[in-house]
């Protein structure tokens, strides 16, 4: 995030007595489009760590989602990793940065909750997120917060690009 990006105020919605589901339209306006040119672009210049987060076909692995470990390590994501630190980890709790991306519309990642809490952002594409069962659909600047134990799942509308930002409690361990 530079300066001049836009940041929205945040719609909070209440599914649960405890849990606090938060998804903003266009909450970051990036000024440089991220795409797959940039992202192959952060793969080239890195040794970040990957992984399938879904079921994986051997005869089309392209069509699985993918998973890039701590993209924090990259300058293109420093402004706004600090930003999301500042807006959101005023502890200053252990936290990451991961990319989830996917090919091909119809990727998807398995139902599941997370240990920490996810604050994920639209990068490209539409994705669906199935949480609590509600729909949230997440495009490029999107905002949707999940917190920690809250069943969730992806699914790729259209080729996506999504930016995971995870904080950790104080007795969670995490990559660093």
């Amino acid at each position: 995030m530079k300066a001049g990006d836009t940041v929205h105020s945040v719609l909070m919605l209440d599914l649960m007595e405890e849990d606090k589901i938060i998804f903003k339209q266009k909450f970051v306006n990036f000024i440089k489009e991220f795409d797959f040119n940039e992202l192959s672009k952060i793969l080239d210049r890195n040794e970040l760590e990957t992984e399938f987060t879904g079921f994986v076909n051997l005869n089309r692995v392209l069509e699985s989602p993918i998973k890039i470990i701590n993209i924090k390590k990259d300058f293109f994501f420093k402004d706004l990793h600090i930003f999301l630190n500042k807006q959101f980890n005023k502890n200053n709790l252990k936290n990451n940065i991961y990319l989830f991306f996917s090919f091909v519309a119809g990727g998807k990642g398995p139902l599941h909750n997370d240990i920490e809490d996810v604050h994920l952002i639209g990068l490209y594409g539409k994705t669906l997120y199935i949480v609590n069962d509600k729909n949230f659909i997440l495009e490029k600047g999107d905002l949707l917060v999940i917190p920690k134990g809250v069943i969730h799942r992806a699914i790729g509308l259209e080729p996506r690009i999504v930016l995971s930002f995870g904080i950790y409690g104080k007795d969670n361990s995490i990559h660093t």
